[in-house]
C-alpha cells in the first residue's frame, strides 16, 4: 500500500510501510473503504464530466477556427 503513494508521501514510504505495519483487520478494512470510496465518487464524476465538456468545446474551437 505504501509504495501506491505520489509525490510528497513518495519521500516518506518508510514511515508509510511503519504506520501500515502490524496487525489490519476488517474493521480497518471497513474504514479504509468508506475513506476511499467519496474520493473514488470523485474522479468519477471529474472523467465524466470532463468528457461531458470536451466535445462541445471541441466543436466551439472549430467553429471559431473556421
Amino acid at each position: 500500500m505504501a509504495t501506491m503513494a505520489t509525490s510528497r508521501p513518495r519521500a516518506k514510504i518508510s514511515e508509510l510501510e511503519e504506520a501500515l505495519s502490524g496487525p489490519y483487520g476488517s474493521p480497518h478494512a471497513t474504514v479504509a473503504r468508506q475513506m476511499i470510496e467519496p474520493v473514488n465518487f470523485l474522479d468519477r464524476s471529474s472523467a465524466t464530466l470532463s468528457a461531458g465538456i470536451t466535445e462541445p468545446l471541441t466543436l466551439i474551437v472549430r467553429s471559431e477556427a473556421s
